[in-house]
């Protein structure tokens, strides 16, 4: 079986989440404990977190855009607003909100590998302890490098998606076209362009867990993802919409639920998807023992903070 239909058969929703819901089931406490940690600083959604942050500040953008017309409108209760607050408490806010996010994304990078490997303990027939959730720190900095790594990756993905469909809406204004023209231009190019978008932001998502799990540093393990999306992109296409699919239903059941359902209805998605994902993962790799690992049993158990790729050797 090749690498690229190891991947594809590993992703496969029907039995993947399955599974996860049986582990969660054995696991409840610690799964959903490690669950509502990580709705709480998750980006996204289902393992990676890059594709839900681009959706996360589109989404800031355009709640953000009324307020912004509002004060460029010149508005009086806004002005009067902005006068009775004052530029140093403004200053004072933002800087809090900047600081909070990078304590969240520090948090984040630090607790995201004792729960991808919570997880592979359960995946691979253990029993997770709760002092496995904490255990990330001798992979923080990588974990952190990572990060960093795939924001800027997503940042310049971003910012030639955008400069193409400049390019194509100033052409149309340069060639005298109407600025209807000009703007069905734009739209197209950046339709154009979203396949590659996609192509990208898929390579990123599997770099954490190659990190979090293999050992990898930085780097090696942002490779290693991408070599792994390597020809399973449409199978990864199919999963994280199928996983959007269920968080978003999951969101929508605890809204029904009084709002506040969705303190339960999160974390067990969360816990779900992502141990589905872990999963899925340690079955794209070769076993330690041999072979392929979608053809294989349950694994035996992995101790807290061993590489399932060197605990049996």
């Amino acid at each position: 079986m090749s690498s690229a239909e190891r991947v594809s058969a590993a992703l496969t929703l029907g039995e993947r989440f399955p599974t996860a819901w049986a582990a969660f089931k054995t696991h409840t406490p610690i799964l959903f404990v490690g669950g509502l940690i990580r709705a709480c600083v998750s980006g996204g959604g289902g393992g990676g977190g890059n594709l839900g942050d681009l959706a996360n500040l589109a989404q800031t953008d355009a709640e953000a855009a009324p307020a912004q017309l509002q004060l460029e409108a010149g508005f009086p209760e806004w002005d009067a607003a902005l006068a009775g607050v004052g530029v140093g408490v403004l200053a004072a806010i933002i800087g809090l909100v900047f600081c909070v996010g990078i304590a969240v994304w520090l948090f984040r990078s630090w607790y995201i590998v004792g729960w991808y490997r919570t997880l592979a303990v359960s995946a691979r027939g253990g029993t997770p302890e709760f002092g496995g959730l904490f255990s990330g720190g001798d992979r923080f900095v990588s974990q952190l490098g990572i990060s960093l790594l795939s924001g800027l990756v997503g940042m310049g993905m971003l910012l030639f998606w955008f400069l193409f469909a400049g390019l194509a809406w100033g052409g149309a204004s340069l060639a005298g076209l109407p600025e209807e023209i000009g703007m069905a231009a734009g739209a197209v190019a950046l339709l154009v362009a979203l396949p590659g978008v996609i192509y990208v932001a898929l390579g990123l998502q599997l770099g954490e867990l190659a990190v979090a799990i293999d050992g990898d540093k930085a780097f090696d393990g942002l490779v290693r993802g991408w070599e792994l999306a390597r020809g399973a992109r449409f199978s990864m296409v199919l999963w994280w919409g199928g996983v959007a699919l269920f968080q978003f239903g999951s969101y929508i059941a605890g809204i029904c639920v009084l709002c506040i359902g969705v303190l339960f209805t999160m974390p067990v998605a969360y816990a779900i998807c992502d141990h589905a994902l872990v999963d899925a993962y340690l079955r794209m790799r070769d076993d330690v023992a041999g072979g392929d690992a979608a053809d294989l049993g349950p694994p035996d158990p992995l101790p807290v903070g061993a590489s399932p790729w060197t605990a049996g050797s």
